[in-house]
C-alpha cells in the first residue's frame, strides 16, 4: 500500500478507484485494521464519508485525522 495525502485521495476517488482510509496512527497492515474503511465511489461523496469516519473512529489514541492509502 502507498500512502497518499487527502488532495490526491480525493482525485483518485473521483476517478472511480477505491482508497483505504484509517486513523493516521494506525497501521493498515495490522490486526486492528477494522477501524479503517475501503471507500468506493458508489458509497457517496468523499468529504461526507471522511467526516463520518473521522467523527466515529478518530480519537486521541488512534489519531485525530485520516490517512489515505491506495494499492
Amino acid at each position: 500500500m502507498v500512502k497518499i495525502d487527502k488532495r490526491v485521495a480525493r482525485k483518485v476517488f473521483k476517478a472511480g478507484k477505491d482508497i483505504v482510509a484509517i486513523p493516521h496512527k494506525m497501521n493498515p497492515d495490522n490486526q486492528f485494521f477494522g477501524m479503517g474503511a475501503v471507500l468506493s465511489r458508489d458509497m457517496g461523496e468523499f468529504d461526507k464519508l471522511c467526516n463520518q469516519l473521522e467523527y466515529y473512529n478518530c480519537t486521541g489514541y488512534t489519531g485525530r485525522y485520516l490517512a489515505f492509502y491506495i494499492e
